[in-house]
Formats: structure tokens, sequence, C-alpha cells
């Protein structure tokens, strides 16, 4: 097996992750990335590559462990990172790898389920309300310039909102 680090352009990403058999990125785990979706991820396992990854970046990991599609590590120790290298080495060997990253990919990226969850919640008299009073309240904090209470406002605000819809965190 080889590993090949690369710099690339963004149009050449979707050749190169075509080759790919797994991939390891690791994003810093800091308090606003508590609610953070890493695009890079969904891209991934559309593409059936399996992740190695960090913990307490939004819900990355339980994406990650619950379908089976990669591994994560929770700090970031020479022997943390090695063992998740084999234990990813070792997913990729599994026949199913593939089908198991693309079914998760669907089950948590769907374009259709996004734009209907949205669909819900723009269509709903007491949401609307709800959006009106809290882009007021946002206004306000963001005249206060208080940039840690508007991160604790926007991601409490993101978790209560969307939860009230079904949608999953």
């Amino acid at each position: 097996s080889a590993v090949e680090i690369i710099s690339a352009n963004h149009s050449e990403v979707p050749d190169l992750i075509k080759k790919m058999h797994a991939t390891i990125f690791f994003l810093k785990p800091l308090f606003s990335k508590q609610a953070a979706a890493p695009t890079k991820l969904g891209e991934f396992l559309a593409s059936g590559v399996p992740c190695l990854t960090n913990e307490g970046v939004g819900d990355m990991a339980s994406i990650i462990n619950e379908g089976r599609v990669g591994k994560t590590v929770n700090q970031f120790t020479d022997a943390a990172i090695t063992k998740g290298i084999l234990e990813l080495i070792e997913l990729t060997q599994q026949d199913d790898i593939i089908t198991r990253c693309n079914n998760t990919a669907r089950s948590h990226f769907s374009l259709k389920d996004g734009i209907d969850s949205y669909f819900k919640i723009y269509n709903n008299e007491k949401s609307s309300k709800f959006f009106f009073y809290s882009i007021i309240l946002l206004i306000i904090l963001l005249f206060s310039g208080e940039r840690k209470a508007i991160t604790i406002f926007i991601f409490l605000f993101s978790l209560n909102y969307f939860r009230g819809f079904g949608v999953k965190f």
C-alpha cells in the first residue's frame, strides 16, 4: 500500500477522491465547531471513502462510528493516531465498506431531506414568529459586540429551532 500527500487545486479534488481508498483529516475541536458539519465528510462518504478524523466537531464521530465508515480519535497522540490508521486500513479491506459509506452519506447528507426540513421550518407560522424575534435578539447582540454571546446564541438557536422540526443532532 502507498500513502500519497499532495497539494491540489479545487478542480482536481473530485478526480483525486475517486482514487482514494481511505482518507485522514483532522479539525481543531473548537467551541464553534461543536455545531459544525464539515462538507468534506459527506463528500468522502458519498464517494465511498472511509475516514479517520477526530472527535469534538459536530456529530462527525457519531456518524462515522454508527455507520462503521471510519475511525475517530479523541486525542492527538502518536499512539491514538497510529491505532486509528491501522483500524482504518482494516476497514478498507471489508467487502461492504463502499456501500456502507454511500448509505451513511445518503442517510445523513441527503439534499432532498435537507430541503424537506427547511421547507417545514419556513412554512410554519409559529417558526416564522420565533425566527423574527430571534433575529431581533441577534441584532441586539451584534451591536453589543459580545462575540462569545453571539456564538452561543447561534448554536442554541440552531439546536432548539431545528430540533422542534424533527431534525436530528
